[in-house]
């Protein structure tokens, strides 16, 4: 399963990756990813939500 994800992600634009890690890897919350990036709360939503 680690390598269908690690594949998976190496799809997804940079940005979108470190959202995704951050998120769901290291399971910060959306604010927390936001201060970590330096983006707003709304662009890591929409990264989270968007697929490829």
């Amino acid at each position: 399963m680690h390598d269908a994800v690690v594949s998976a992600l190496r799809t997804l634009p940079r940005e979108q990756q470190q959202v995704l890690v951050l998120r769901y890897v290291t399971d910060l919350t959306e604010r927390a990813t936001a201060e970590v990036l330096g983006i707003a709360l709304g662009t890591v939503k929409s990264r989270a939500s968007r697929g490829p």
